[in-house]
């Protein structure tokens, strides 16, 4: 049990803490670990996660994974600062993602 909830027994006893099987969307935001976050997305394409994004703050791009499979994304695209791109019928603005 983490210690947050030693303290507050109640809520550790009524808070479910199963794991989700899959997500839509997994950003990871790489500081200095963007070899390893580029390693973990055959798991995330393993449990079919849609969308792996990692945004790569050293070299102010996003990198977006798409189509998963048992054997890795099908599809790799890269972003600059400077492009927009939407998700979920919401347009992001890469620039304020890098300031």
């Amino acid at each position: 049990m983490s210690q947050i909830f030693q303290s507050y027994p109640v809520i550790a006893k009524t808070i479910n803490f199963k794991k989700p099987t899959t997500a839509r969307l997994v950003v990871e935001i790489s500081v200095s670990s963007l070899v390893y976050d580029r390693n973990k997305a055959l798991d995330y394409s393993k449990s079919n996660v849609e969308e792996y994004w990692i945004l790569d703050i050293e070299n102010e791009l996003l990198e977006v994974y798409l189509i998963p499979s048992k054997t890795g994304y099908k599809e790799k695209r890269i972003y600059s600062k400077a492009e927009n791109l939407e998700i979920f019928g919401t347009k992001l603005y890469l620039t304020k993602f890098f300031k």
